[in-house]
């Protein structure tokens, strides 16, 4: 799709993206390609994103990729966005899940509600996350439960929503001692 732009700058960056992922070296000029996707929010290219995901590199460029595909996913993307929450790696799933709810808003909290229990901590995340933005109670019990996930990422993520859902802090450190952050999550179940 994006080789075959009108845009001779998308299609020249398009096609040395394609280039280094057969060669597995994807680099600066996917990240590139991915950053003028998301600054110019180019609609269309959620598959393409996600099939470049695996191959971002590292957490910032997978970042911005998962950024890239919640904010460019229309309703033309809704069934590929399921279909990639069914399958695949997690923050795949994840990234997803959060564009889902980005393109639905109110009408995704039916699909989220089962998420937030689902097997991958990260898929819980993303979608207690999605609730708590759209201001949904239901982000609430999921939330918390993640305040004991193993996940020390997951935890703080969880405690830093929870804190700007409920104007709340509960003296809750993601990485205090185990006893400490029991008591705190105590607390945030009451």
């Amino acid at each position: 799709l994006a080789a075959d732009s009108d845009d001779p700058e998308i299609r020249f960056r398009a096609r040395q993206v394609l280039k280094r992922v057969e060669g597995g070296n994807v680099g600066n000029a996917g990240n590139a390609v991915v950053g003028y996707i998301l600054h110019h929010r180019i609609a269309g290219l959620v598959q393409p994103l996600l099939e470049y995901m695996p191959h971002a590199g590292d957490d910032s460029a997978y970042g911005l990729t998962a950024r890239a595909v919640r904010l460019t996913a229309t309703k033309d993307d809704l069934e590929l966005l399921r279909k990639a929450i069914d399958d695949g790696p997690a923050f795949r799933q994840a990234a997803c899940v959060l564009a889902l709810a980005q393109v639905q808003a109110e009408a995704a909290i039916d699909e989220l509600v089962p998420l937030s229990k689902h097997g991958e901590p990260a898929v819980r995340l993303a979608a207690a996350e999605a609730l708590a933005n759209l201001g949904s109670r239901a982000a609430l019990p999921p939330l918390v439960r993640l305040l004991d996930d193993e996940d020390s990422a997951a935890r703080a993520r969880s405690a830093q929503l929870l804190r700007n859902f409920t104007h709340n802090r509960f003296d809750y450190v993601a990485y205090g001692d185990p006893e400490d952050r029991a008591a705190a999550a105590r607390r945030w179940r009451q």
